[in-house]
């Protein structure tokens, strides 16, 4: 169960493209005018949003000054030596999304939920069929009021998606560690027998 903040905004700029993402042909993307349209909606987005961006600057200079920043419920980033000044301006965002689900998780397992594990911003749980739709509301209102509690009285939307037996949650980026440890599972393969070997020794 995810927010509508899924992918939450990372501080990116066109100087990344070109100085550390050197796998890309940046050549390519020049000629075909992929970097000045990338620059043209990074000139949008700030003319657009110019509060939100002066809030990610003031928290930026604020760091710099205290050498820390802080979450609502006051995890601390110590600023040392020569900081990267997205990763201050990353933090009040991610940190405090941060705070959020361990908060959700928290109201979510104390009111009887089996909560299987935070899956980036979004929640897994685990309830019997007949059970599912009222787990499903009762995470949602868990994290909603996570949310409220952080971004004093703000309340995030949520969505879910369910997986019902034999079908299971896949992240397309673990494809394959997924069928490297079905394989692992199979009984009496090669590989269980060499994994068990192992243990035992």
């Amino acid at each position: 169960m995810g927010g509508p903040g899924s992918g939450m905004w990372y501080r990116w700029d066109t100087r990344t493209t070109l100085d550390q993402v050197h796998q890309l042909d940046v050549r390519w993307l020049h000629r075909h005018g992929y970097l000045a349209h990338a620059r043209a909606l990074l000139r949008a987005h700030r003319q657009t949003y110019a509060r939100f961006w002066q809030w990610v600057e003031s928290a930026v200079d604020y760091a710099m000054l205290t050498r820390k920043l802080h979450t609502v419920f006051g995890w601390t980033l110590h600023v040392e030596g020569n900081v990267n000044p997205r990763t201050l301006s990353n933090y009040p965002m991610q940190g405090n999304a941060s705070e959020m689900l361990r908060l959700a998780c928290s109201l979510a397992t104390e009111r009887g939920i089996e909560v299987c594990a935070p899956v980036h911003d979004a929640v897994l749980i685990h309830a019997p069929r007949e059970e599912l739709p009222h787990a499903i509301a009762l995470t949602q209102q868990c994290m909603q009021q996570a949310s409220e509690a952080v971004l004093a009285g703000y309340r995030l939307r949520t969505e879910a998606k369910c997986f019902m037996y034999p079908e299971h949650y896949q992240d397309v980026r673990g494809t394959e560690m997924w069928q490297t440890v079905q394989g692992l599972l199979m009984p009496g393969s090669h590989q269980t027998v060499e994994l068990a070997s192992a243990l035992a020794s």
